[in-house]
């Protein structure tokens, strides 16, 4: 026995055109990852011509120009291995004499030469040639598979022409490549009432620890405490979520756009009336407004990265539209998806305490510094994308205030790159990188003054108040931007502070530095706020109207 590891663009065939080999029956095993061809018992004439053909799906075995067996690829994408009998007398063959081969195979070979042509030709190219094959398991993969690799050339195309600074261009291509997804929102919702299994589903992103957090883990806590189970599903586990998608009660599907994995997921659950739910904390699916100038990001966010955020908007628009509900962190956003998608039912479903936060105020509640201590100010950054606004309050604000007080002190937490400005009072700055969030809240919980910068923009003007929310359970009173996020949660002078513009940031910070004990009132009604309206009991109310909803239908 001898194996062979090799990639079937380069060899696409095994084959002897001549001569005795075997008989019939043959067959191809497939253990550990190792294609093995077992020899029949020699019943009758020998088999004049055998052919092993390896394409990027499945392995074929073909005996005298007839399919014998096929076996599916167990991994796409890594190279084969095959054992093969010393005495087999078979040669390794590429793409074209594995086509020549097939050619003589009738219907069976067509679908070996389509899924072997996809190696080696432009994808988009082959689709129509898929539709005359029979009905057949092999026939879908090649359509599912076709689907990707054409979706992933256009969607390079895409963020190549975004990269170049033609975002238009790149815009277009992606529209372009979702036209070869058939359209699950243009079918009809088969409806069906769904059993109370208890169960719910949620595929969603988990790239973002702090998104994660707030919209998946937390969920997950409130739909527990209303007695469901929920599984969570990444696009990568699609496969494994596809065969369970008719035990749940409805699918949440969060923060994702409409990639070919997440069409096949759509599509099965149109098949039997599945619920979808479209769950977004940001508005992702708008041009306009996303992913915003390439200089709020810092300089760790590579233009690659950025290009292919450019271009991503039509395939969150597209998602979202193939959902009969959504779910939004904000009334801003709710609004934004009703115009975008208006026959959908959208819920606000805000942010708020789940039980680490519990967990965080019982430990850390009452270990601010010393009343003699500097006092000290807090920004924290969970995502790359706040860089311009931290450095337009360091360069109107900080800065000057800093040169001002030789003891105010100033803690930084989280993704930013520290602005020229600041560069003078290294000294009098503490510079903590992204870690854990219990380590961010054990900082902030030792500051006097949580700040919160966020300049006006559709975009930010849908975020939510969370840097606030996280000050707040503390008993660490806020000055934010009056953003609605945070105007929903703040009564300026009551229980958080708010600014209109960047030069009332000097002024009110340096009030407070002076006099610190008024900001005492501010913290106590702020965590009295933080601890009633945003608890996980009122959540998980909520969580319970919205469920109500879909069951109702």
């Amino acid at each position: 026995m001898s194996l062979h590891t090799f990639f079937p663009r380069k060899n696409s065939v095994f084959y002897s055109e001549e001569g005795a080999f075997f008989s019939h029956p043959a067959r191809l095993t497939l253990n550990s990852g190792i294609f093995t061809l077992k020899r029949g018992e020699k019943i009758g004439e020998p088999t004049a011509a055998i052919a092993v053909i390896f394409g990027p799906l499945w392995v074929s075995l073909y005996g005298d120009r007839h399919l014998i067996d096929r076996i599916a690829r167990p991994e796409n994408g890594k190279p084969y291995h095959f054992d093969l009998p010393d005495t087999a007398g078979l040669v390794a063959g590429g793409h074209n004499k594995a086509l020549a081969l097939l050619s003589r195979c009738g219907d069976a070979g067509e679908a070996d030469i389509l899924q072997l042509r996809l190696l080696h030709e432009p994808p988009e190219q082959l689709m129509a040639d898929f539709d005359p094959l029979p009905k057949s398991p092999e026939r879908e993969q090649l359509i599912q598979h076709g689907r990707r690799l054409a979706f992933a050339s256009g969607k390079k195309r895409a963020v190549a022409a975004a990269l170049a600074g033609d975002r238009q261009t790149g815009l277009d291509a992606i529209r372009q490549s979702l036209l070869l997804l058939p359209s699950p929102e243009a079918q009809p919702h088969i409806s069906t009432a769904r059993p109370a299994t208890g169960r719910i589903a949620i595929l969603g992103d988990m790239s973002l620890a702090q998104c994660r957090h707030y919209r998946v883990t937390q969920k997950v806590e409130q739909f527990e405490n209303l007695g469901f189970s929920v599984s969570l599903y990444e696009l990568a586990d699609t496969a494994a979520l596809l065969p369970a998608l008719e035990e749940f009660e409805f699918l949440i599907i969060y923060r994702l756009p409409l990639l070919p994995r997440l069409h096949e997921v759509i599509e099965r659950a149109r098949t039997f009336g599945l619920p979808l739910v479209y769950e977004t904390d940001d508005l992702l699916f708008c041009p306009s407004a996303f992913p915003g100038p390439r200089v709020d990001y810092d300089q760790s966010f590579t233009r690659q990265e950025y290009a292919e955020l450019e271009v991503m908007p039509p395939l969150y628009a597209a998602a979202l539209r193939c959902c009969e509900y959504a779910i939004a962190s904000t009334a801003p956003l709710a609004k934004a998806i009703s115009e975008a998608h208006q026959t959908a039912h959208v819920f606000v479903h805000e942010n708020g305490l789940g039980a680490p936060h519990n967990n965080a105020i019982d430990e850390l509640v009452g270990r601010k510094q010393k009343p003699d201590a500097p006092f000290t100010l807090f920004y924290g950054s969970g995502t790359k994308a706040q860089q311009s606004d931290f450095t337009a309050l360091a360069d109107a604000s900080l800065a000057p205030l800093m040169q001002q007080q030789p003891a105010l002190r100033l803690t930084l937490a989280g993704y930013m790159d520290i602005p020229a400005s600041l560069a003078p009072f290294g000294d009098r700055i503490t510079v903590l990188p992204f870690s854990t969030l219990d380590a961010y809240w054990a900082a902030l919980a030792t500051a006097d003054l949580n700040l919160a910068p966020l300049s006006r923009s559709q975009f930010n003007d849908s975020k939510s108040a969370i840097k606030w929310l996280e000050a707040a359970m503390l008993g660490i009173p806020t000055l934010a931007s009056a953003t609605p996020g945070f105007r929903s949660a703040i009564t300026d002078g009551e229980n958080g502070l708010l600014c209109e513009n960047w030069a009332d940031w000097q002024d009110k910070i340096a009030h407070y530095a002076d006099n610190r004990a008024a900001l005492t009132p501010l913290a106590q009604k702020a965590f009295e706020t933080a601890t009633t309206r945003f608890s996980t009991d009122a959540l998980t109310q909520n969580l319970a109207r919205f469920v109500g909803s879909i069951r109702a239908g």
